[in-house]
Order: C-alpha cells, then structure tokens, then sequence
C-alpha cells in the first residue's frame, strides 16, 4: 500500500504484478526448508517419506512426543511426510496456472492476486494436515488453516461481486453494472457515429478517473 501511494500505481494491478515473484519464492523458500529440516511432517509408512538425523527438528519432535520411545535416546528417527516438497510443487503448479490463465476469461483489477489468494489457502489448508511441528492454533484449526478458512471465502466473494474489468491491452474498463446509467454532462459525451440524419447509432466515449488511472471506455 505504501509503495503504491508512493508511486500513484493502482493497489490492484500492483498485487497482481507481484503474485508470480511471492509464488515463485515459495517454491524455492520450501526447497530450502526441506534441506534445513524445518516445517516438518507428521510420521508416515509411504515409500516417499524423509528420514532425518538424529538431532534434527523431526528427531527432537518424535522423541519429546514419545513417538520413538526409548530408541528416540539412541538416535531412532521415523520418515515423515515431506510437506515441504508438497507445498513447493503445490505453489509451482499454481504459478504455472495463474501464467497459464492471465489473459483468458473474465478480467479484471485484482484477479490474478485474489485467484493466487483461493488457490494457495485452498493448497495450504490441506498440507497443514499432514504438518507435524508446532506452529500454534486458533481452535480445531492451526494457524494456517485459520487464515485459510478466511481467504477461500473472502476470495469467492471478490470473485462474484467484481464488476470492473480489463481490456485485452490492459487498459482498464467498467462493466454496465457499474457504469450505470450514463449522463453525458458528469461521464463523458456522446457523439454520432454517422452523421447520417435520423441515424440513431451513437458511439459513447467516457473518459474517467478510476482507481488512480485513466479509464476510457467505448462501445455501440
């Protein structure tokens, strides 16, 4: 918000801009936690299961949890769910559906942001399942799964109640809806598209002020 009111961008176009950097950082932030031992998973049997060592942050979980009992002391450590690789490639298929589908269906201000915003909570809530480290929680949810609870709505409702949209050159423009009904005194000016006599197809320009950034909008 500041840099945009720093720099007079629109908040929307902003946050749709910075979408595949935050994803694409994810990806690699995960990869990371995977070799660092952090956010780790609960124990499991599946053949793609990590094994960590002794002295890790899953070695220390397992034994102050009782889930290695005694051998915990001699350095027994259990594979576990590696949710780390499951949200990395959870957030690189998302990147490479919001690259897939920018330009295609309903456009507008923001979709790209608030699309990120129901795929990743939607993606998160479900690996917070198979998430065996502290991480607090609000209720029956952690934290995450909180905050995910949230957006998925809040990101539905954005989605159904947007009436602004976007050109194919990325200019922006309003749907009817919003425009409502148009006086040529305080939106624009009408003018004939022919000047034939008793032609009664017109051209309606309106050139307004919209979210910081010039918006025209023309139709027959």
């Amino acid at each position: 918000l500041l840099l945009s009111r720093h720099f007079r961008l629109p908040v929307w176009r902003l946050a749709d801009s910075s979408v595949p950097a935050v994803a694409a950082g994810i990806v690699l932030m995960r990869v990371g936690c995977l070799l660092n031992g952090c956010c780790i998973g609960t124990v499991t049997s599946l053949p793609w299961g990590v094994t960590y060592r002794p002295g890790s942050a899953a070695w220390l979980q397992q034994l102050t949890t009782g889930q290695t009992g005694l051998l915990g002391f001699a350095g027994a450590v259990r594979p576990v769910h590696p949710t780390q690789v499951y949200e990395s490639a959870a957030e690189l298929l998302i990147l490479i559906l919001l690259v897939a589908t920018e330009r295609r269906g309903r456009a507008f201000a923001g979709r790209t942001f608030w699309l990120y915003m129901l795929l990743y909570a939607s993606s998160r809530y479900v690996i917070e399942i198979f998430r065996g480290d502290p991480r607090g929680t609000v209720g029956i949810f952690s934290t995450s799964q909180f905050i995910s609870v949230i957006l998925v709505p809040l990101a539905i409702i954005v989605f159904a109640t947007s009436t602004e949209v976007l050109k194919p050159d990325g200019s922006t423009a309003l749907s009817f809806a919003e425009c409502g009904i148009f006086r040529s005194n305080s939106l624009g000016f009408v003018e004939p598209d022919s000047k034939k006599p008793g032609d009664a197809t017109y051209r309606v320009i309106l050139a307004l002020r919209h979210s910081g950034t010039n918006v025209k909008i023309e139709f027959t």
